[in-house]
């Protein structure tokens, strides 16, 4: 099994553990997000510059230069939201609408957790913080 292979079969399992977990527990983990990205900001900028010198060396254009870019300030903000997503209600299992067509059919949908599969670049290092933040209240996995 390739090392991409492990990690998607890991993200599945995480997923079906999270499509079950309570707000509660998804705001610990949000939270405990927030808090790994700030104490190990030196790491992640380390490794961000390994990540810039291959980027530069093959070629990568700037525009994609400047998004895979991470500063303290950057990684700042994704925590930040993070956190800002932790407060946020969680919207799994509410009722998003009550309709009563003819003939008595209630539709009354709920929010239910979403099985939405994608996947992001090395060159969207912002954008995958952003993504987890968003997406950590219903099971997404990113790969």
């Amino acid at each position: 099994m390739t090392d991409t292979e492990l990690k998607c079969r890991n993200a599945k399992e995480a997923a079906k553990k999270l499509s079950t977990a309570s707000a509660n527990d998804k705001n610990k983990a949000l939270l405990l997000i927030a808090e790994e990205l700030k104490s190990n900001k030196d790491y992640i900028l380390r490794e961000n510059d390994k990540d810039m010198k291959a980027a530069e060396e093959n070629g990568l254009p700037k525009v994609l230069l400047d998004r895979l870019l991470l500063s303290p300030d950057r990684i700042d903000g994704m925590a930040k939201g993070v956190i800002e997503v932790a407060d946020l209600p969680d919207p799994v299992g509410k009722t998003l609408s009550d309709i009563t067509r003819p003939l008595y059919l209630r539709l009354a949908p709920t929010s239910r957790p979403m099985r939405l599969r994608f996947a992001l670049n090395r060159a969207t290092a912002p954008c995958f913080a952003a993504a987890g933040r968003r997406y950590t209240r219903t099971p997404q996995y990113l790969m």
